[in-house]
């Protein structure tokens, strides 16, 4: 039995959450779809999870930047709102999924870059934080988490690979990327802040493995069993 069917098996026995994380550009969503395939359980998506209010987003794009600062923190607020939910409804149904963004990349990682920006002030980054720190024992836990790095030059190129509408100039490579890159480096560190997680955390270099490659993946599954003391 390889190591992909003994952690399918597991996850049968014992529901867990899988949450995946890493800078823009990566590849979580198409890594977490792929290994819902391959493990046979569900995924919850940001996008199908309807988890971005679009509303709130277009006022925050258009707003002069002298007033970016409410709309973002609006924007903000409702996200957290809307992750928490996502999950807590999933997890409901008493069996193990993976998510393709960890909610913790909110305020360990974004907040501080939209505070550099400018979009958030130093009262509403502090009211953020504890927004999310208050969801610790009311939000269930992710028991897995992956977490991609690389450098900001590969995410750049899986943005630019992958096309989507208004990524290209809304991640840009010296603003948006490098930062954001030196944020993911403190990542794990700042995780156990908001109480969210409590399992290992997986690190998994884009740069040297392909995810669509199945023996790639059946590396992650080794790693995944490892970390939880369990012999592949």
């Amino acid at each position: 039995m390889n190591a992909k069917e003994k952690l399918q098996h597991c996850l049968e026995r014992t529901p867990t959450i899988i949450t995946v994380a890493g800078n823009i550009g990566l590849g979580k969503s198409t890594l977490a779809e792929l290994i819902s395939q391959d493990l046979e359980i569900p995924g919850s998506y940001e996008l199908d999870n309807r988890v971005m209010n679009v509303d709130l987003l277009m006022r925050f794009i258009k707003a002069p930047f002298e007033e970016k600062a409410q709309h973002c923190y609006n924007l903000e607020v409702d996200l957290c709102n809307r992750r928490v939910d996502a999950r807590r409804t999933r997890a409901l149904r008493g069996q193990s999924f993976i998510e393709d963004r960890t909610p913790e990349e909110d305020p360990a990682v974004l907040h501080p870059h939209l505070a550099n920006l400018g979009y958030l002030n130093r009262e509403q980054y502090d009211d953020l934080q504890q927004l999310w720190k208050s969801q610790a024992g009311k939000t269930p836990r992710s028991g897995i988490m992956l977490l991609l790095h690389a450098s900001a030059e590969v995410a750049r190129a899986g943005i630019e690979r992958r096309g989507r509408e208004g990524e290209l100039d809304a991640w840009q490579l010296e603003r948006d990327l490098r930062p954001l890159k030196e944020l993911y480096d403190v990542f794990p560190e700042r995780v156990p802040q908001y109480g969210l997680h409590q399992g290992p955390i997986i690190l998994i270099d884009r740069e040297v493995t392909d995810t669509l490659n199945p023996q790639h993946r059946e590396r992650i599954y080794r790693s995944i069993m490892e970390a939880l003391g369990n012999k592949p």
